[in-house]
């Protein structure tokens, strides 16, 4: 298996509450449209992604089971992080062959 170099970088972060009970009221932070609320871990109940069909942005939403609050945190762009020449360039339109 090859060993990827691991770097980091210093992010801002944003973040506001949200009612636990109205995840799927979730507006986005950016354009205010509707978000797609999305639980990728059926083992962990407390925590979402939701996606904003609009815009784009990604969010990392978290509750607590039986709380009444949480979190919504908007992910950064991995353009806003890492260096341009780090970025792999996307391919999707090359033929089988060339990738």
């Amino acid at each position: 298996m090859r060993r990827e170099l691991i770097r980091s970088t210093s992010a801002t972060f944003h973040y506001s509450t949200v009612r636990s009970g109205r995840l799927t009221e979730l507006c986005c932070q950016k354009c205010q449209a509707n978000l797609e609320i999305l639980q990728p871990n059926v083992d962990r109940p407390d925590q979402f992604l939701a996606i904003c069909s609009m815009c784009g942005t990604w969010f990392r939403v978290e509750t607590r089971i039986g709380g009444v609050r949480g979190v919504m945190v908007s992910l950064p762009e991995i353009v806003s992080l890492v260096p341009n020449e780090e970025i792999i360039p996307n391919h999707s339109g090359l033929s089988g062959g060339d990738r």
